[in-house]
């Protein structure tokens, strides 16, 4: 318990100090096989993009957390298909990188530990649930998208390795993430979160997983 309140409990998402990660580092919630026979090593740049690691190093339902040029990326295979988005959320600066994978009608989405939005791994559009009347009660009704709020990023497997080539975009494609993604203090816990972060039920981390609700109040989040 300690141990994820130091990880996701911090209002500010302030982070001790700690040794610096090197550029293109990589971390997995699993074990990485090395493979002798491929000659690109993580963190090297290829015309494919940077290399992430090997494909045995990411399951199916895996995910792998990244450090390219300064930006932390999550990168996920989920049904055999790979995805990579920006690790730490747009809406308030949470390691949405290690949220919980939900399926909203076939979108398979990430949910944000700290006020669990629902993010498109795919898209990076967020999901909110419309309401609807149904026999004279309000229910919950379709989910639907309030826009794309979080950056993703191109991801290709070739000859047994995976590359992400980082989308920067230019000043009038701003996304959301992008205030936060080269956040060191946020970007550093979720790259170096023990493999046990994913596993654990945020839910149980510093109450309901939500910041004070006084920070919520004075405004200091993104809408």
């Amino acid at each position: 318990m300690k141990l994820f309140k130091a990880l996701l409990g911090n209002a500010n998402c302030e982070a001790p100090p700690q040794a610096h990660t090197p550029e293109g580092s990589v971390h997995s919630g699993a074990s990485t096989p090395r493979s002798g026979a491929a000659s690109v090593s993580k963190g090297q740049k290829t015309e494919l993009g940077v290399c992430v690691g090997d494909s045995t190093s990411l399951p199916d339902g895996g995910r792998l957390q990244a450090k390219i040029g300064g930006r932390y990326v999550t990168v996920l295979r989920i049904e055999g298909k790979l995805s990579c988005i920006d690790s730490i959320c747009f809406h308030a600066g949470g390691p949405l990188g290690l949220g919980d994978i939900e399926d909203l009608d076939g979108k398979k989405c990430l949910v944000c530990p700290w006020h669990f939005y629902k993010i498109d791994v795919c898209t990076g559009d967020k999901y909110y649930q419309g309401m609807e009347f149904k026999d004279g009660k309000l229910v919950g009704g379709e989910w639907k998208s309030n826009g794309v709020r979080q950056r993703t990023h191109e991801v290709v497997e070739a000859d047994g390795k995976i590359y992400v080539k980082v989308a920067s975009g230019s000043a009038t494609e701003r996304v959301d993430s992008d205030g936060y993604a080269f956040d060191a203090s946020c970007g550093e816990r979720i790259l170096n979160a023990p493999p046990s972060a994913l596993r654990q039920r945020t839910g149980n981390v510093g109450a309901d997983g939500r910041k004070p609700s006084g920070q919520v109040l004075r405004g200091q989040y993104h809408s």
